[in-house]
């Protein structure tokens, strides 16, 4: 009786998982990475169940990272567009290739688990680092860079230093 009961909800289950609308997922990657900084990647899933959903999330890294064991879990509400973002940290400059968004779906029964493969393929340029020029310039904006060590700016005529020998105009400092 058990038996029978049980393979009822598991048969009640695949069918629930395997309806056409189910799940959709995309990555959503910048123009182009920073070298040796924090780069943000977001992936978006839609649950188009008319129930709640539990999903594991495996987002094929690019082999540069070396990271073979990401998993991403969440419980996904009917109708919601889940929103979730990871940081990942280039170190060499070049093409990055991610590969495909694997996402597993259960339903609150969890009897039975389906896979959604997302051909989700794409390719970021990692530049060098981008971040760390934006900040040098915003500093060399407000003549601060000087202060935090970075770079001596030679101003003209304020110093008794000197590269040639030029004769005394008027107005020149003593």
């Amino acid at each position: 009786m058990i038996l029978v009961l049980l393979s009822i909800l598991l048969v009640i289950d695949i069918i629930a998982l395997y309806q056409s609308k189910g799940l959709s997922a995309q990555r959503i990657l910048p123009e182009k990475f920073s070298n040796s900084d924090s780069n943000t990647v977001k992936i978006q899933i839609k649950n188009a169940y008319s129930f709640k959903v539990f999903a594991e999330v495996i987002d094929e890294l690019p082999i540069q990272f070396q990271k073979r064991d990401f998993l991403y879990t969440a419980e996904i509400t009917s109708s919601e567009n889940y929103e979730f973002e990871y940081e990942v940290t280039p170190l060499q400059r070049g093409e990055y290739i991610f590969g495909k968004l694997n996402v597993y779906a259960q339903s609150i029964l969890k009897l039975a688990k389906i896979r959604k493969v997302f051909n989700a393929e794409q390719m970021v340029k990692v530049y060098p680092s981008f971040i760390q020029m934006k900040k040098l310039d915003f500093l060399a904006i407000d003549n601060r860079i000087s202060q935090a060590g970075l770079k001596k700016i030679r101003r003209l005529g304020h110093t008794m230093e000197f590269e040639q020998i030029k004769e005394y105009v008027t107005g020149d400092d003593v």
